[in-house]
């Protein structure tokens, strides 16, 4: 994870949902239709980003350029004001792919995604974002304290039951994004075979860390739960703002979505 987080929650919960996709065209052959496809990728992420949060109103918010700037065509715009906007742009295209490649190993692992042919067609690989949803409490747990309260737990955990496995630096990332996301949300096709009773390795370990997770979030200090709780209601207030700015983008000409 890198020292600074950019993102809000909102806008990690749209680059998350996208990053299956991401790892699939990373781990397809390399030639020229795999370049197309993610370039492709690459063009239509920040756009769909900018319709969610507009980066004139970024720049606005930073009085670096007018506020009129946000209810007007770019061609009414002065020359700096359009360089400033343009620069911006550029600037978020490079930190989206960068937040792609800084996150793709703890999101699920390249090593474990599937490799898939470059000839699929383009529009089968770009899928939609997951569906947006609030965090529970004990994910919200998970995210905040994972690293210092919750590995060592995890490790421990996983140790004892014999399902630590090869890798288990990999599996210990693994654990900590599937508890903060929920089994539901994992690319099935990335799993590695059943086990003799029927269910994925990851499966067990999600169920392994869960309990201990949850443990410890039933054990857990009152100003610990209540720092989660503070944070549970920043995302909702955030998600709220999005839906709102969102009608509001799109409602816009599409030369103010960006």
């Amino acid at each position: 994870m890198p020292a600074h987080c950019w993102t809000t929650s909102a806008q990690r919960v749209f680059l998350d949902g996208l990053m299956p996709t991401y790892l699939r065209l990373k781990a397809e052959k390399s030639g020229s239709q795999s370049t197309r496809n993610m370039s492709a990728f690459l063009k239509k992420v920040p756009e769909d980003f900018w319709v969610l949060w507009p980066e004139v109103d970024s720049l606005v918010a930073k009085d670096m350029i007018s506020p009129a700037c946000a209810s007007k065509p770019r061609s009414t715009w002065s020359k700096d004001e359009i360089a400033t906007h343009e620069r911006a742009l550029d600037a978020r295209r490079e930190q989206i792919k960068s937040w792609f490649r800084t996150h793709a190993r703890t999101a699920i692992g390249l090593n474990r995604v599937a490799k898939k042919g470059s000839t699929r067609a383009l529009s089968s690989l770009i899928a939609p974002p997951r569906k947006k949803r609030l965090h529970k409490a004990v994910e919200m747990y998970s995210i905040k304290f994972y690293d210092t309260k919750l590995r060592s737990l995890v490790e421990a955990e996983f140790i004892r039951r014999g399902i630590q496995g090869s890798n288990g630096d990999q599996a210990i990332e693994d654990a900590s994004y599937d508890l903060q996301n929920g089994l539901d949300d994992l690319n099935e096709g990335s799993m590695p075979a059943l086990t003799d009773d029927g269910r994925t390795l990851r499966s067990l370990r999600f169920s392994a860390s869960r309990a201990i997770v949850q443990e410890a979030w039933n054990n857990e200090s009152s100003e610990v739960r209540q720092s989660v709780f503070r944070a549970l209601e920043v995302e909702k207030e955030e998600m709220l703002h999005t839906l709102d700015t969102s009608k509001e983008g799109l409602d816009r000409d599409p030369e103010q979505r960006k």
